[in-house]
């Protein structure tokens, strides 16, 4: 390209026009501008320009060399405006092309969007309502809190892609990647959760099933797999019948099958196939019944009174013979004072009892052995035992989140330390 203002050769045939410089119209100039610059160069060498206009195989040479440069120049030069503008130029026909620019672009644009503190506080709103949401509602509000906690990760990993500071402090990167995937695990947790209560007699092995659950969409956890018995339970009561410790015996199987025994309470779980038994204050008196009926095999069961101590004067419940459609009430009545208010005691099973058994008008009182004769069958009293009622979690991240809750508090630990330390205290 020649200089503002520099003359242009003549396009002229010969070697003595170029000499006597004359000149020509700046449209015809690009061929003889470059031999003007190779003359001039040569000169500078100190070489003189007859010299050069009589070697002539040179000076054609030196021509054809310094063209392909100014081609190539200008190939560069058309390549780099059509990048500019989302083209790009072929090195050998120079035609254009859409290039993925428009793309990168667009995505850069999405990026920075999602990077926005504006998103950030609408998350936050969001994730906030959820929680108020999920703790005032009595249906499922799993997707309330599952969107926001989504979107914030988005959020959160779309500003670790765009901020260079994370590419120069690897701690502060370090932290918010923990800080991403402890947010996805609180989302994946809720999704796949279970919370559950059931009630287990005395010597009866869990069969599956919960008296009540609240699960994730997503559950797809194993619990008829989980296999274990409730062996009895102790419980200490301190003055003014404040319970304390419990200590619940169990037998329990694992997944090879083998038999185990375990203590357990209300802050030391049975964990099996990541499911976690705690006991709970939900516990009481169980009469046991065979129920013989006429045309059958025996049913022995148990029916679970009212949790004591918390409904000591409520001891009595209405349950349906298996099979026969009879609807019996029960109640169990004791005089002893099983748990003393004036001093420390335990949970026990009274010592004299008896259970009385209504059919309509008719009343019958039993003692362990007893029986009584019913339209379908004769129910036989067996004895007095006790229940016990756990509370069962699942949630398999909350050891990640355990992980990734240690990694975040070191790599900002590690951040501030490097910070500081640059400085005298």
């Amino acid at each position: 390209m020649p200089l503002p203002g520099a003359a242009l050769p003549c396009s002229g045939g010969d070697s003595e026009k170029l000499l006597a410089g004359h000149l020509c119209d700046p449209p015809r100039a690009r061929p003889r501008a470059t031999l003007f610059l190779s003359l001039a160069l040569l000169g500078t060498s100190g070489l003189a320009p007859a010299a050069v206009v009589s070697d002539v195989s040179n000076t054609n040479h030196n021509l054809s060399a310094l063209h392909e440069i100014n081609r190539n120049n200008m190939l560069n030069y058309r390549r780099t405006n059509a990048e500019k503008s989302g083209l790009s130029s072929d090195k050998t026909t120079g035609h254009s092309t859409w290039l993925s620019n428009n793309d990168n672009r667009t995505a850069a644009y999405i990026l920075h969007h999602l990077a926005s503190l504006k998103l950030t506080l609408v998350v936050l709103v969001a994730l906030g309502a959820g929680v108020l949401a999920a703790y005032l509602s009595e249906v499922r509000t799993t997707w309330m809190l599952v969107g926001p906690l989504t979107l914030f990760a988005v959020n959160l990993s779309a500003a670790v892609a765009t901020n260079p500071v994370f590419q120069r402090q690897i701690p502060l990167l370090v932290f918010h990647l923990a800080l991403i995937v402890i947010v996805l695990l609180i989302a994946v947790g809720r999704l796949t959760y279970l919370n559950g209560t059931l009630e287990l007699t005395n010597g009866v092995p869990f069969n599956g099933e919960l008296t009540s659950s609240e699960a994730g969409p997503l559950h797809r956890g194993n619990l008829k797999g989980v296999r274990f018995v409730n062996e009895g339970f102790e419980i200490d009561y301190a003055t003014g019948v404040k319970r304390g410790q419990t200590r619940n015996r169990v037998r329990w199987w694992d997944e090879d099958g083998g038999e185990r025994a375990a203590v357990i309470g209300d802050q030391h779980p049975l964990e099996i196939l990541n499911y976690k038994f705690y006991t709970s204050s939900n516990k009481g008196f169980a009469p046991l019944f065979v129920w013989m009926p006429d045309n059958g095999e025996p049913i022995k069961g148990a029916v679970h009174l009212p949790s004591y101590p918390t409904q000591e004067y409520k001891q009595q419940q209405e349950w349906i013979l298996p099979g026969s459609g009879l609807k019996l009430w029960t109640q169990l009545q004791f005089d002893e004072i099983i748990l003393d208010p004036a001093r420390p005691s335990q949970f026990r099973l009274p010592e004299r009892h008896k259970i009385v058994v209504r059919h309509g008008t008719d009343r019958h009182e039993m003692q362990p052995g007893d029986h009584v004769k019913f339209p379908g069958g004769m129910l036989v009293y067996e004895g007095l035992t006790s229940w016990m009622g756990y509370t069962v979690f699942y949630d398999w991240t909350i050891s990640w989140l355990l992980y990734a809750s240690i990694v975040a508090v070191l790599s900002l630990a590690w951040h501030f330390w490097r910070k500081f330390a640059e400085r005298p205290w």
